[in-house]
């Protein structure tokens, strides 16, 4: 996936499939595009958005720093959240310039439901600037 502020492109490798569609704008109304108009679900939308604090922490009931791991060499902060519906965990890497390195999504919802969201940037730059993510690859993985 790969959004440029004015088209967003689609590739689905194993069903050999490419997409685009115009959708000009913030990553917010991309989101929202996908969301209402396209009826698609958007995976850790939330840490994309302009303001992620502001969509991911009002339903919160718990927070637990659970110290700190690597993940692909970088020395990263866990955190593990608590809502109503889902449980996640970030890592974040730890310097001057943080950055998501891997969140994983719980639902409570869905028995044995287990999503993990591995964040890769493209290059060491892309790596040192959260405003990049519009440019990042996702790679979504399902484990039970």
């Amino acid at each position: 996936m790969v959004f440029d502020g004015k088209t967003l492109s689609l590739l689905g490798k194993n069903a050999n499939l490419y997409a685009q569609v115009e959708a000009p704008g913030t990553m917010d109304h991309l989101v929202d595009e996908l969301r209402d108009k396209y009826h698609r679900p958007v995976p850790a939308a939330d840490l994309l958005m302009s303001d992620p604090y502001q969509e991911l922490m009002p339903p919160v009931t718990d927070v637990k720093d659970l110290g700190s791991g690597v993940i692909r060499g970088i020395e990263c902060d866990h955190l593990a959240f608590r809502t109503k519906e889902v449980d996640w965990q970030i890592w974040i890497a730890q310097g001057a310039r943080p950055y998501p390195c891997r969140y994983v999504i719980t639902s409570k919802k869905v028995k044995g439901s287990h999503n993990t969201l591995s964040v890769s940037g493209r290059g060491k730059q892309a790596a040192r600037s959260p405003r990049m993510l519009s440019n990042w690859t996702f790679r979504q993985a399902r484990r039970n």
